[in-house]
């Protein structure tokens, strides 16, 4: 967004000068009316251009952007969830990394994203996040998916049931230098209980 008002202003700045250098007048009504007239129209049709130029490349530049941010989240939900490939969260992932939802208790960053995952996927065999619907902003994206696992291993103290298993999960990411930084999750914990209890 900053970068979409630089270039705004530094085109204002540009189309404040037109007038004068044009020599514009406001049109006398006895002479010189029809030359100036000319002028205005000239310098509106640059202005008109210049403003379709420049909501065309911001929608260039969105476009690319929020491209390559669903190739992150795909490559993060099917490769590191899915496939449980730790490694890939190195790539995916900055050193930096916040997560705020703490999916794994005692820690915040990166390395505790990678336990927690791996936790998860030793509970519950076959474990798989399906993605549901994506929105995106120019540096957040919020996710709305779907786990689903079979309850093999130890879970929250309960033993494994072998029961099948489908739970909701919103999560929402700020993307920074083509890496997650920030991570805030919901997760229907409550509902995943119900269905291991039998409730």
């Amino acid at each position: 967004m900053k970068k979409q008002l630089n270039v705004l202003d530094i085109l204002c700045q540009h189309l404040k000068r037109l007038p004068k250098a044009l020599n514009l007048r406001i049109p006398n009504k006895r002479k010189g009316s029809g030359e100036t007239m000319k002028k205005i129209l000239i310098v509106i049709g640059i202005i008109v251009a210049a403003i379709i130029l420049v909501i065309a490349i911001n929608s260039v530049r969105q476009g690319m952007v929020i491209n390559r941010n669903r190739a992150l989240v795909n490559r993060f939900v099917h490769e590191f969830w899915n496939k449980g490939k730790a490694k890939v969260a190195d790539e995916l992932i900055s050193a930096d990394f916040i997560d705020h939802s703490r999916l794994e208790k005692g820690g915040s960053d990166r390395d505790a994203l990678k336990k927690g995952m791996l936790n998860l996927r030793e509970a519950f065999a076959n474990f798989k996040l399906t993605i549901d619907e994506i929105v995106f902003t120019e540096d957040k994206i919020a996710v709305r998916m779907t786990a689903s696992g079979i309850h093999r291993g130890k879970y929250m103290g309960i033993a494994p049931t072998g029961k099948k298993v489908k739970f909701n999960n919103i999560a929402i990411m700020r993307i920074a230098g083509g890496q997650f930084v920030e991570h805030w999750a919901s997760v229907d914990r409550l509902g995943l209980l119900e269905q291991l209890r039998g409730h």
